[in-house]
């Protein structure tokens, strides 16, 4: 899987209270930390739970993401 060259910042957003999102997540950083070149951001409100990860305002979002991936409430990526 080859990202074009306009995706350089993704954003992850999930439910705070979900453990399931949270581990799923931070498997999805991990494998765009180890397979891509780009720049892995959380919303702001989930820093605490996903640690040396940048944060981005979810009513700014454009501003700092170029994509976003939703994780819902039942671990599904959106």
């Amino acid at each position: 899987m080859v990202f074009g060259a306009d995706i350089l910042r993704i954003g992850l957003y999930f439910k705070k209270d979900n453990k399931a999102a949270c581990n799923i997540a931070k498997r999805i950083i991990d494998l765009l930390k180890k397979n891509y070149d780009t720049k892995i951001f959380v919303e702001k409100e989930l820093s605490d739970l996903i640690k040396e990860i940048s944060t981005y305002d979810v009513k700014k979002a454009s501003e700092y993401v170029d994509v976003i991936i939703a994780i819902g409430g039942d671990g599904t990526v959106i």
